[in-house]
């Protein structure tokens, strides 16, 4: 999400380190809240971004309003294309009583993924101190990762110390994962600020669906063997959140500030997760012990003052 907002959509952001309780009903930890520019001018007014990088990083971005003396209609895009590889190693010992075995493993990957997401709404001006703002969010990402493994199992003998280490088993293993993720979202706030002393109500109700799909397919081979093994995976995580909230801020003389308000939060994710394997006769068939079901509902609701 981050990434998708592109830096003249920002107006400032503010690091609040104790924030009220109308920010997260579970908890208080620190906020980190990204305010972004709203045109105050009449007419047509935008920014446009692009952006070039090594290693591959390409994006570019449109951010336009049009104002009248109503309303204000505004819409962003971004695009962004990405390459990335990186590569690791790892080094595991174990010791018996007489005998010990070590691996040693090496990774490398290559990432890449093209996004769109665009962004949309108004702002609905009933008079100078009551705003109802509508929009909505869709944003797309396809991505390609490739992670190539190598496996070498050593034995060693704990008793002498002259015998060289003998390689056991070396075995390769490619994951080729094609991804897919799609994300929608639909606001609706209201806002009315009072006048002596200055101070405001406002109500959101916010709705998001997402939905993302990785589809594995895997190849391991073990040196000097003239079979592999051929094992897939599909892994599809899904949330959909409904945010319903309203809330009322007063400041009372110099340093004081009155908040209540409340907050209802409905949260359903779900991860069906399969693994499968080829049998002798070319038959795909699930692991039992590798797949599962996953499903969580969150209901929270809170009154605050």
């Amino acid at each position: 999400a981050l990434q998708n907002i592109q830096g003249s959509m920002i107006e400032r952001i503010e690091v609040i380190t104790n924030p009220s309780a109308r920010y997260e009903a579970e908890g208080m930890a620190g906020i980190i809240n990204i305010v972004l520019k709203k045109e105050q001018q009449k007419g047509v007014n935008g920014s446009f971004e692009a952006t070039l990088g090594y290693p591959e990083n390409y994006s570019l971005g449109a951010n336009v309003n049009f104002r009248r003396e109503k309303v204000n209609y505004f819409i962003n895009y971004n695009i962004r294309y990405r390459e990335n590889t990186g590569s690791g190693n790892s080094y595991q010992h174990f010791m018996l009583a007489d005998t010990g075995y070590y691996t040693l493993i090496d990774r490398t990957r290559y990432r890449s993924g093209l996004s769109n997401q665009i962004r949309g709404g108004f702002d609905y001006f009933l008079n100078s101190k009551s705003t109802i703002t509508a929009s909505f969010l869709f944003s797309c990402e396809n991505q390609l990762n490739t992670t190539n493994l190598v496996y070498d199992d050593y034995s060693e003998s704990l008793t002498d110390p002259l015998s060289p280490d003998e390689l056991l088993i070396k075995t390769f293993r490619e994951d080729r994962e094609d991804e897919t993720e799609k994300d929608i979202q639909a606001s609706l706030m209201y806002e009315k600020i009072f006048n002596k002393p200055e101070h405001k109500l406002t109500f959101l109700a916010l709705y998001d669906s997402d939905k993302d799909l990785e589809k594995s397919d895997i190849e391991e081979t073990v040196s000097g063997s003239n079979s592999s093994l051929l094992q897939r995976s599909e892994n599809g995580e899904g949330e959909r959140n409904l945010l319903i909230q309203t809330d009322y801020n007063r400041p009372f003389g110099d340093k004081g500030n009155f908040e209540a308000g409340y907050r209802s939060e409905f949260r359903d994710i779900t991860n069906p997760y399969r693994v499968e394997e080829v049998d002798s006769l070319g038959n795909w068939y699930r692991l039992e012990n590798y797949s599962n079901d996953f499903e969580y509902i969150e209901n929270v609701h809170a009154l605050y003052v």
